[in-house]
């Protein structure tokens, strides 16, 4: 839950642009000082069984979980043919969809943090149910997006179900 929470806010954060970077340093600081802390206590195999099965699905998920909030960010600064208020209004709404996926990704990653990792089989055994739900990430990406980028789907929805189409303050 609280990495889905961690992309959610990555993307809708993600207009800052300063939001994400310093949550890629801060997770990258935290990893490290967490795997000092087990190679100084001699346990530095132990730091790797017990990240690597769910941690790579999970580092995948939050790549880009921040290359869609860095997304929203650039489109604010360089809007090409739209208002910047329209841009943010509707990279807004196609990304969102993003976060919602990348839920789905993180409960699967959790079910194998919660389940595979602290279980007694064989770390490969272990990595084969990361790996494989990490392979499946990049499938769906490349199997469903990548047709739907080169039609020219973006994500956002029909004209008629936008509402607004620029982002206004009350």
């Amino acid at each position: 839950v609280n990495n889905a929470w961690i992309a959610v806010q990555w993307v809708v954060l993600g207009i800052t642009g300063i939001y994400v970077i310093n949550g890629i340093i801060m997770n990258a600081a935290n990893t490290g000082i967490m795997a000092a802390v087990m190679y100084e206590a001699g346990y530095a195999e132990d730091f790797w069984k017990f990240i690597l099965p769910h941690g790579v699905p999970e580092i995948t998920c939050i790549l880009i979980a921040a290359a869609a909030g860095l997304k929203i960010f650039t489109s604010w600064i360089i809007p090409r043919n739209m208002t910047r208020r329209q841009v943010v209004a509707k990279e807004g709404r196609s990304l969102i969809t993003v976060a919602m996926g990348l839920v789905i990704f993180l409960f699967l990653s959790g079910l194998i943090e919660g389940f595979i990792t602290p279980s007694y089989m064989p770390f490969g055994i272990k990595m084969i149910f990361g790996a494989a739900l990490t392979i499946g990430i990049v499938a769906y990406t490349i199997a469903l997006g990548r047709p739907a980028y080169l039609a020219g789907l973006d994500g956002d929805l029909d004209e008629e179900r936008a509402g607004y189409r620029t982002v206004t303050v009350q």
